[in-house]
């Protein structure tokens, strides 16, 4: 059970992950490149991104799925669940160590992605003069902006909320259960330390299941608000495109 419900845990978080930033990378496409992301095969992309990702996700899971998962606490006379390491020898500590500080790295390396389209999504949509809201939509359009930058501020929400917190306090924590005695990854905390970054962790694991209550709000709701707000500045710049032809080499536009 433990190894189960472990192995479910790491999928359902680092799934959320990656979906919530393929769908962050996918917007700033279409947003900044709205006639080469209408032409291209969006659904076969989709399907093969999706699917990358499941593979990702579960051969790394693997891992957690064929490990033992649990391990006696001697000192507390305990099992427990991913935990009690610090029994181990120094090799199988600084293994536990290595992978944690992978799996952090690559959380802020996506965090970092997130935030970086996002914003430059929010400036685009900022940027749009007036004259060109008016032109994409018959529909309000300052109310249809206010929803798509609402949606943008749901998904870095997620992340903030949901999975910062873990992965700052994610690799101290580690370490301080570890208890390496020498060379990298090797603390001198004291006990008092020790208890507060396991309280801290006990309590961002459950921040970080909140995800499964927040990502639909995100899926269904804010995507469909986005997805009109690129429809409408998508039909502004075909019917642009579609106005301006060239004769002989003389180019016409509308003025």
């Amino acid at each position: 059970m433990c190894r189960i419900s472990g192995t479910f845990f790491f999928i359902n978080t680092y799934c959320s992950i990656l979906f919530l930033t393929t769908i962050t990378v996918n917007r700033y496409w279409a947003v900044t490149c709205p006639l080469d992301a209408a032409s291209s095969n969006s659904w076969r992309r989709g399907v093969l991104v999706s699917a990358l990702i499941w593979i990702v996700i579960l051969s790394s899971s693997v891992f957690y799925l064929l490990k033992p998962g649990t391990n006696e606490d001697k000192n507390n006379n305990k099992t427990r669940c991913f935990e009690g390491y610090q029994n181990k020898e120094e090799s199988d500590k600084r293994t536990v160590a290595i992978t944690h500080t992978i799996i952090v790295a690559g959380f802020f390396l996506v965090f970092f992605i997130v935030l970086v389209c996002n914003l430059l999504i929010a400036h685009t949509l900022l940027a749009q003069s007036p004259s060109q809201a008016r032109c994409s939509s018959s529909r309000k359009p300052r109310g249809v902006k206010t929803q798509a930058l609402q949606m943008l501020c749901a998904v870095v929400g997620v992340f903030v909320v949901c999975f910062l917190p873990h992965h700052m306090a994610q690799l101290p924590w580690t370490l301080a259960v570890l208890q390496i005695k020498e060379g990298w990854g090797s603390t001198n905390w004291s006990e008092g330390t020790r208890q507060l970054l396991n309280d801290i962790h006990q309590v961002t694991m459950a921040l970080m299941g909140l995800n499964c209550l927040m990502d639909p709000v995100v899926y269904c709701f804010a995507t469909r608000r986005f997805r009109l707000y690129i429809q409408e500045n998508l039909k502004r710049d075909v019917r642009i495109a579609s106005q301006s032809s060239c004769f002989d080499g003389i180019c016409l536009s509308p003025s």
